[in-house]
């Protein structure tokens, strides 16, 4: 198996098992939702990796290989660039997917503290921020956003909602930086 065939391979395993995990956590709908917006980079980082091996590959001085200096497929300098280029390009793909998480439930955050803040700001609403807020957050939420928590400010002419929370980290007892999303939105008020 060529080197760039190995990459490639790995890229997939990745984000087969990105995908097995994200179903098991977070639910089958979030998943496909991180991974349309995740899939993209992994799929640009294999290019550039392909772009990378194969220019290291040119730029080497071709030295005569026999048979004899082989290990299973890839030649002793294939290997050892292997074992130090492949799990670098894993790590930062694991990062990307990471911060692919943290954004969605940041996106999460902002949506509940609107949709929170739109409901208690109708005219005549008497329905509370923090309870519309906390329903918003109910339904999408799905373990993504973690440990959050509501508040409301009411002014003359305004409801402000602030959400905050945690996201989902996939790294163990690394703590991702918190979430702090608010909404302002002005008060209907009705005018003959």
């Amino acid at each position: 198996m060529k080197r760039t065939e190995a990459v490639m391979l790995g890229l997939g395993v990745l984000l087969l098992a990105e995908a097995i995990i994200g179903v098991l956590t977070i639910g089958l709908t979030k998943t496909l939702w991180v991974l349309v917006f995740t899939v993209g980079v992994p799929i640009s980082l294999g290019f550039i990796a392909f772009l990378v091996l194969t220019a290291v590959d040119a730029l080497r001085t071709r030295a005569t290989r026999t048979s004899a200096h082989s290990l299973g497929g890839l030649e002793r300098g294939h290997a050892s660039e292997a074992v130090l280029v492949i799990p670098l390009i894993l790590g930062v793909i694991f990062v990307i997917i990471q911060v692919g998480i943290w954004a969605h439930a940041r996106n999460i955050a902002v949506y509940s503290a609107r949709e929170g803040a739109t409901a208690a700001a109708a005219y005549q609403s008497g329905q509370s921020p923090e309870a519309a807020t906390q329903a918003a957050l109910a339904g999408n939420a799905d373990g993504v956003l973690r440990s959050y928590s509501v508040t409301s400010s009411h002014g003359e002419d305004s409801i402000t909602v602030t959400v905050r929370g945690q996201s989902l980290s996939l790294i163990p007892m690394v703590q991702l930086p918190p979430i702090e999303q608010s909404v302002s939105v002005p008060v209907e008020t009705y005018v003959p």
